[in-house]
């Protein structure tokens, strides 16, 4: 859920935004302190999407109710927000993606890379599979 970019970096945002599955830590903790990096938290849960072909904590999220083995949405944002619940991979998930998505969804925003540095990286990535695919 990409509701929250912006063209220019807030030091504060207020506004309602997001999805609690593919929110931010920061986001959920509902302070209001929170800027663009929040979006590439969002990215590296997409990220997870794509590796797993699952909405994320799919195997762990009950939409209803708690389950045997769920939370429900307040859970998991919570669980979430604490950094005790995260985004999962596929055991053959490509080293180069999990190091990106992870990076992504740093808990720390400011260690989580910009837009920029994460559009070089998959540019890198589909560049070295082309070349990988001509090779064989």
């Amino acid at each position: 859920d990409f509701g929250i970019s912006r063209e220019l970096a807030d030091d504060t945002m207020t506004s309602e935004a997001g999805t609690a599955a593919w929110t931010a830590p920061e986001v959920l903790t509902n302070n209001g302190h929170y800027n663009e990096k929040a979006d590439m938290y969002s990215f590296g849960v997409v990220l997870s999407e794509l590796d797993t072909w699952q909405i994320p904590y799919s195997s762990t999220s009950s939409q209803s109710s708690n389950g045997p083995n769920g939370y429900s949405n307040v859970q998991m944002a919570m669980l979430v927000a604490a950094g005790k619940l995260a985004p999962s991979f596929r055991s053959d998930c490509p080293p180069e993606v999990l190091a990106l998505a992870r990076a992504c969804l740093s808990m720390d925003p400011d260690s989580r890379p910009t837009a920029s540095i994460v559009a070089y990286e998959l540019r890198r990535l589909q560049s070295a599979k082309l070349t990988q695919q001509r090779n064989e």
